[in-house]
């Protein structure tokens, strides 16, 4: 039987391809319909430590310059990743 853990990690290694494969369209569609919620939810009280060890590199990427962007400043475990 598949946990929550693995069954996150499953989805958020789909999300992974494709930021790192996918068209530029499927790119933009994760991280405005999908890492830009996370990070907002974390604005709200989401602990984001909970799945940042499972984003992968250009996931994580893709957070960092969006909170670049927003002109956010990204905690130091956030960057150290």
């Amino acid at each position: 039987m598949v946990n929550r853990a693995q069954t996150r990690r499953k989805a958020l290694d789909v999300l992974e391809r494709v930021q790192a494969t996918g068209s530029q369209e499927d790119r933009t569609a994760v991280v405005t319909g999908f890492l830009e919620a996370l990070l907002m939810a974390a604005d709200r009280g989401f602990d984001l430590r909970a799945v940042w060890g499972d984003l992968g590199a250009e996931s994580r990427a893709a957070c960092l310059a969006l909170n670049e962007f927003w002109g956010v400043e990204s905690p130091g475990w956030l960057r150290a990743s």
